[in-house]
């Protein structure tokens, strides 16, 4: 059974079929999930945000983290299941839309970035959990985090950010080496 098969099987069931040509439904299953993206990116802004520097000095990076992560989780859990019911709804629409399947790699870099992020840069948190600018790499994941958000809501700019992709996978493993960075068309900066 080809991929194509299987989006056209998922297209034809009741439920996506139900959702996809109900004129109530389906506005308020997209309603939620807009809702529910914006839930979720305006939480980890904020944490993103203190990790820069630029809002919520004077807390605890820890404290910011723990007190939005139960609402980012909230709005991921209602994105992540009105997304599938609305792609269940239009899957043959969708699998023949390139800037979809684009949009699908940037949730997925996207979702690896805090996976990174806390496995090694939150790691050391307590030793800068107080300071009111975090270390270089910390803020980097904030920058990546803030680029994956956008570009993943916007399925006509996505490949804009390969070059910043590359740019943080190197910082993040400490793969900064004129090498490794030409390896993926960066150019070293000079040094001075």
């Amino acid at each position: 059974m080809s991929l194509l098969e299987v989006c056209q099987w998922i297209n034809d069931t009741g439920p996506a079929t139900a959702l996809r040509e109900s004129e109530i439904a389906f506005p308020i299953v997209e309603s939620i999930h807009v809702l529910a993206i914006a839930l979720m990116a305006g939480t980890v802004s904020i944490v993103d945000l203190r990790l820069l520097g630029i809002v919520l000095k004077k807390e605890p990076v820890s404290q910011v983290a723990e007190e939005v992560l139960p609402l980012t989780w909230a709005g991921f859990a209602l994105m992540a299941i009105s997304g599938a019911m609305l792609s269940a709804a239009e899957a043959v629409k969708l699998y023949t839309n390139p800037a979809y399947r684009i949009k699908l790699v940037l949730l997925f870099l996207a979702g690896l970035n805090p996976l990174i992020f806390h496995s090694t840069v939150y790691k050391s948190v307590s030793a800068w959990n107080e300071w009111p600018r975090p270390p270089a790499r910390a803020r980097v994941a904030a920058i990546c985090s803030l680029t994956y958000g956008v570009q993943s809501s916007s399925p006509d700019a996505p490949l804009l950010i390969t070059t910043e992709i590359c740019r943080c996978f190197l910082f993040f493993t400490g793969s900064t080496t004129p090498r490794s960075a030409r390896r993926c068309g960066i150019r070293p900066r000079p040094s001075r």
